[in-house]
């Protein structure tokens, strides 16, 4: 509808649709449809994940831009629906299941001898498995809650601004923008990175290490003023922003299972894009009041550290104890 809509109406209306379907069914429904069929090798196949959609986030918009110099605005977005109908609708709708279960297979891909529906089913449910209601008795959730709320004011607050700051410390707008782009590449490394030490680690702490390390960026954005500093905080952002999602899904699965893990990181995803909605607010209203970002780019590094501490101490929910904690 982009490719053809002529009124600006038309266009907030489609952009809003297109923002939804991607933030409140993509990116969404994805991390637990992964998290689904794997568990020994949850970790690289969410790093798999994540690593598709950051080299997407790279190769999409390059050639968007090339259709708009060759054609016009109106056919690059008629080639992105083709793109992702051909390959992202059309691939999920003929090959994924919810589950292994649903097609006589276990999680990881092993093979199963015929067993019954019955028996499958009972295998699904003997796995632990929480309901949202079940979680939200838990200080565990909440504790996540707050964490993903917290830093995700500070994701956006900084990433939207992050451009006229750099120019506003003396840096050459291609400089600026370029550190995005690398920032973008960096994240596609950390997601293998974060996702694939899952499997050896606790995803707990590795998510409080990567908030900490989003922390340690902000702190170094603060003081930016060169090339050198910049790209060092773009790759720092980078590299941290790219194990939040895959580490924060892992961690989700790992606490409350996977039966209603859909349910369960569907409202911590809305949590979190409340507070990607927020920070660009914050940051511009700091802006407009004192002329500087200084404040508000120091209160979320503050939101960073905050959310480190609120993960660290989010240990594995005991079922047996409503809202106990172990």
């Amino acid at each position: 509808y982009l490719s053809l809509m002529q009124t600006l109406l038309g266009f907030y209306f489609a952009f809003g649709m297109a923002r939804l379907s991607d933030q409140g069914f993509v990116q969404s429904v994805s991390p637990p449809a992964v998290a689904n069929w794997f568990l020994k090798y949850r970790g690289r196949a969410m790093a798999g994940l994540f690593f598709v959609t950051s080299t997407g986030g790279i190769i999409l918009p390059l050639l968007a831009q090339t259709v708009i110099q060759g054609w016009g605005w109106r056919e690059a977005w008629g080639v992105s629906a083709v793109v992702m109908a051909v390959v992202g609708v059309m691939p999920v709708a003929l090959i994924v299941r919810r589950q292994p279960e649903d097609i006589g297979l276990q999680i990881d891909g092993r093979e199963t001898p015929e067993p019954s529906a019955a028996t499958m089913k009972a295998r699904v449910t003997d796995e632990q498995s929480w309901t949202v209601s079940d979680a939200l008795r838990t200080p565990t959730y909440w504790l996540i809650l707050a964490a993903v709320f917290t830093t995700g004011i500070g994701s956006t607050g900084i990433g939207l601004h992050m451009v006229p700051y750099l120019v506003q410390q003396g840096l050459g707008s291609t400089a600026a923008v370029g550190s995005v782009s690398f920032s973008f590449l960096a994240s596609a490394v950390g997601n293998v990175w974060w996702g694939t030490l899952t499997e050896k680690f606790s995803p707990r702490l590795l998510l409080a290490a990567i908030y900490l390390i989003r922390a340690a960026s902000v702190a170094l954005l603060l003081v930016t003023d060169t090339v050198f500093e910049t790209y060092t905080f773009a790759l720092l952002r980078g590299f941290s922003e790219g194990g939040v999602a895959a580490v924060g899904a892992i961690l989700l699965a790992e606490y409350f299972g996977r039966r209603n893990l859909g349910a369960i990181y569907g409202t911590n995803r809305a949590v979190l894009v409340s507070g990607f909605a927020i920070g660009p607010i914050i940051a511009g209203a700091a802006y407009d009041i004192n002329n500087s970002y200084g404040l508000a780019f120091a209160s979320f590094l503050g939101l960073m550290l905050v959310g480190a501490v609120l993960v660290a101490l989010a240990r594995t929910p005991n079922r047996g104890v409503s809202g106990g904690v172990r």
